[in-house]
């Protein structure tokens, strides 16, 4: 089944609104990698403000704090940017860091990945929640490998 091309009159602020909540829900908050206090001092965002962007008031971060959010995460911002703009139809972020031609960090980053898979699939169902999570994860990790592949590449011209 090939899949619907998005226009921009398809794109509404409700969906954006509603992607990016998910985003932020999946990354910041209880038994999540990140707590808000610690998001809000890693990024100088207000807590308050971090609060209203994962409640129903629908608010959304500026682009510069929304990129700065992003940052704070680390590893996880370009699968958390990837998530939101995947409203968009767009996806694969990485990090543009000296560090995505490291074999460890490569193989790291597939061990991490696979092991994530074996929890999702733990209980032979693979439901949509588990799949919304995999897409953007499977993603980041393959961007990481293909960043491997090129810096060895890269080695072999020069």
């Amino acid at each position: 089944m090939a899949e619907r091309k998005i226009t921009a009159t398809d794109l509404t602020d409700d969906a954006v609104r509603d992607r990016f909540k998910i985003a932020l829900r999946r990354h910041v908050g209880v038994a999540r990698p990140w707590s808000i206090t610690a998001l809000a001092a890693e990024s100088g965002e207000k807590e308050r403000n971090l609060r209203a962007y994962q409640d129903q008031s629908g608010c959304l971060p500026e682009l510069p704090k929304l990129l700065r959010i992003a940052i704070a995460l680390g590893p996880q911002g370009p699968a958390f940017l990837s998530e939101i703009l995947s409203v968009a139809g767009f996806e694969g972020l990485r990090c543009l860091d000296s560090q995505n031609d490291n074999p460890f960090s490569a193989q790291a980053a597939l061990a991490e990945a696979v092991f994530r898979l074996a929890g999702w699939l733990a209980d032979g169902k693979f439901d949509h929640q588990e799949r919304r999570e995999a897409i953007p994860a499977m993603l980041a990790t393959i961007d990481q490998l293909n960043a491997f592949v090129a810096g060895l590449q890269a080695g072999q011209e020069g």
